[in-house]
């Protein structure tokens, strides 16, 4: 059925040694049908137009699984073995690696933990089952970001600094949480406007807004998207990053269309975020989940809720109280964020190579013809009132 194989670069294919491993970004290897051979100069479609027709393997309730073998088949992975981790699945070749279980609901691109809509299920064999809401909103986004339904030029990124005012968040003997993830959030505004993206703060000083007033304040600005920047805490032994983005199970009618439109694009962003905070911060951290913020719920763009580390553990704790680490932590947003502009844009086209090239280095530049312009006023800040 398959006449070639299309090599995609997704994300990047950098690789970085941390205290746990290597954190990487995908290289993902995509087949393309006969009817659908694709060429050069053609535009990206949408994940579900990619020649391939799915069966349901199993349907649970109102849920459809796939069985992973197949995705293993169109992805063009080596028979799954057994991980490491007792009771997972590992289906790898030169470029990725996908790790299924050993949790019910875990899914490990390369390294960074994906945790899905729905639990893996087994069929009779004992064969492993991924829900098709998972493979659409997650791991096909995360392999085949040039796929992506709806994409559109980035104009706008808005940098959401979370907390302000009376809401002081988690505090440190370095500050509150407001006060530092405000200075990442400016430092990230000047890493982005070198790029030539506009930038939008929701908040430039020490006051409050409501969740209703961010919202508000991000929903004018079109073809944007939106990041939300904290602090974890939990119990001490916990560290790294942690990138969310909303899910659309949990909305009621439109809210959870709308949810769904953008889930694709935010996982790309969430992904791309996470490994780029991972290598920042030498450490995994706890990867790319869903949230029920309600902070997320109305916006209309791609969006991630992103904890740049634990205030609760003493090392997370040391490194975001230096200067130096909370620049590191926004050159690394920066990167992430120019990396999915990159996918995002329609301009965005396949590429077929005799092997996976890499699109971007830590330190270098994503290169794309498609890159917007500097805004002549360089960086746009909002103008709420304090309050």
């Amino acid at each position: 059925m398959f006449a070639r194989i299309v090599y995609l670069p997704t994300l990047s294919n950098m690789r970085t040694k941390t205290s746990k491993g290597f954190v990487g970004i995908t290289m993902a290897i995509v087949l393309c049908s006969v009817q659908e051979a694709i060429s050069e100069t053609e535009e990206a479609s949408s994940a579900q137009d990619a020649g391939v027709t799915w069966e349901a393997a199993a349907k649970m309730g109102d849920i459809l699984y796939q069985s992973v073998e197949e995705l293993r088949s169109f992805y063009k992975l080596d028979t799954g073995t057994k991980g490491r981790r007792r009771g997972s699945l590992v289906m790898s070749n030169a470029d990725v690696s996908l790790e299924f279980g050993p949790a019910s609901n875990e899914l490990t691109v390369d390294g960074v933990r994906i945790g899905l809509l729905h639990p893996l299920v087994r069929d009779a064999k004992g064969n492993f089952l991924v829900s098709r809401d998972d493979w659409v909103q997650w791991i096909d986004p995360v392999l085949r970001p040039t796929y992506l339904a709806g994409r559109e030029e980035v104009q706008t990124v808005i940098i959401d600094a979370g907390h302000g005012g009376h809401d002081k968040g988690v505090q440190m003997e370095a500050g509150s949480e407001d006060k530092l993830v405000l200075q990442v959030a400016e430092e990230l505004q000047k890493q982005l406007a070198k790029n030539g993206l506009r930038v939008m703060l929701t908040r430039t000083g020490d006051y409050f807004l409501s969740d209703q007033q961010r919202v508000d304040a991000a929903n004018v600005y079109p073809n944007a998207i939106f990041l939300s920047l904290h602090i974890n805490s939990a119990s001490a032994e916990k560290r790294g990053p942690e990138v969310y983005i909303r899910s659309p199970l949990s909305l009621p009618g439109e809210g959870a269309r709308a949810s769904a439109v953008y889930a694709p694009r935010s996982a790309v962003l969430a992904y791309a975020v996470q490994c780029a905070l991972s290598s920042a911060a030498g450490v995994a951290g706890g990867g790319c989940g869903h949230t029920h913020f309600n902070l997320l719920s109305s916006l209309n763009m791609p969006a991630v809720w992103v904890e740049l580390g634990y205030a609760t553990n003493l090392q997370d704790a040391a490194l975001l109280a230096t200067a130096a680490y909370r620049e590191k932590l926004a050159e690394a947003l920066a990167r992430a964020v120019t990396i999915f502009a990159h996918y995002a844009s329609p301009q965005a086209r396949l590429e077929v190579t005799a092997s996976p090239q890499p699109i971007a280095k830590p330190g270098k530049k994503v290169r794309s013809s498609s890159r917007p312009e500097k805004n002549s006023e360089g960086v746009r800040r909002s103008k709420l009132p304090k309050k």
